[in-house]
């Protein structure tokens, strides 16, 4: 049995991760593999999701790989497990590939669905401190001006191609119905996907850090003045932010914010988003495969959504923010050494990682 973990973003994923890796002694004893694949982030598996196509040819670096966790798992009489928010993006021929590498007689898919409006801002916050410099205005009009086909919106549109494939079984998670329940996602996970019932959550505390909003909205706006290409092993920009920044810079760019007046409101109401449209078609199309079954028969919530951001050409313009930008460029700029010499030290992370990983194979 392959069991692949999809996320999506902001639904609890790194938590899932930290708590997949930190028990996989106890997984392992339990009949579960939890391999050890990941360069960029050792506790999950974005170098395996992020080369779909490559699988399929033959030419990604992980399919030999992929193949030795296959051959160990058969011959120990283990099951798969393998999580990674990358998994999304890929279609039915991935997903057979994959389980073929691994010689998986059959495979589990599992998908968490959460409300689109309450965890939209999160969303955007996660991809400004990425290296992202939209608005959430801007966001929102990219994916709620046709929410039936966003896949951030709609999660049937990513699910149903999975439907009927054979070898393949579902389980979609309703983040929201477990949070109204008070339900560890790990612990349910384990217990509803896995069939484990003795295995605790490590940490609680293994999620994204989550930022003030002005600190968010800081990023955004020195990101282009900092010039940092988001790329692959190298440091982003929100990281180079929280971790180069001192507690006493952090709290005067809060005070500063608070003071320039760019501070924007957004109030959306559900009624014109087509959200009971999408709430019915996955009642419809996925509800043999909900866990927990929603309780009162909805998914989402019926409240509105409320939102704040910040002008980021306004901060920009505003004298005492911008001097708190060109001192943090000392640090977080491009050509800064705080910088060099983080990158520096994420490659020798990434390369140690890949060197452990020939001594495993």
């Amino acid at each position: 049995m392959l069991v692949l973990h999809i996320g999506p973003h902001k639904t609890a994923t790194t938590y899932l991760q930290g708590n997949f890796y930190r028990n996989r002694a106890r997984l392992l004893e339990r009949g579960w593999l939890y391999p050890l694949t990941g360069e960029r982030v050792k506790i999950a598996h974005h170098d395996v999701s992020d080369y779909p196509d490559r699988i399929l040819d033959g030419t990604s670096k992980f399919n030999a790989e992929l193949e030795r966790i296959g051959n160990r798992a058969k011959s120990e009489g283990l099951n798969v497990l393998l999580s990674s928010e990358g998994f999304r993006r890929w279609r039915p021929k991935h997903f057979q590939k994959i389980r073929a590498l691994l010689r998986a007689d059959d495979l589990h898919i599992v998908y968490t669905i959460r409300d689109p409006l309450s965890t939209f801002h999160s969303f955007w916050a996660q991809q400004v401190k990425n290296g992202s410099t939209i608005s959430l205005p801007e966001l929102f009009e990219q994916h709620f001006r046709d929410p039936l086909n966003s896949h951030l919106v709609n999660p049937v549109q990513e699910i149903e191609p999975l439907l009927g494939q054979p070898g393949i079984e579902l389980t979609v998670l309703l983040f929201d119905e477990m949070r109204r329940r008070k339900l560890d996602i790990f612990t349910a996970f384990m217990e509803q996907v896995l069939q484990i019932h003795d295995v605790a959550p490590v940490s609680a505390e293994t999620r994204n850090e989550r930022l003030p909003i002005e600190m968010t909205e800081f990023i955004r706006a020195i990101n282009p003045l900092a010039k940092l290409q988001p790329a692959k092993g190298k440091i982003s920009i929100g990281t180079a932010v929280r971790l180069f920044l001192y507690p006493w810079e952090k709290k005067a760019v809060i005070k500063a914010m608070h003071e320039s007046g760019a501070l924007r409101t957004m109030t959306v109401s559900r009624d014109s988003l087509e959200l009971g449209g999408i709430e019915e078609r996955i009642i419809e199309r996925l509800s043999p495969y909900l866990w927990p079954a929603p309780a009162s028969g909805r998914i989402f919530s019926a409240e509105p959504g409320q939102w704040v951001h910040y002008d980021a050409d306004a901060l920009r313009q505003d004298p005492q923010v911008r001097r708190l930008m060109d001192k943090a460029l000392k640090k977080t700029g491009h050509d800064s050494l705080w910088i060099r010499n983080a990158n520096r030290c994420f490659g020798m992370a990434i390369a140690l990682r890949r060197w452990k990983k020939r001594l495993r194979s």
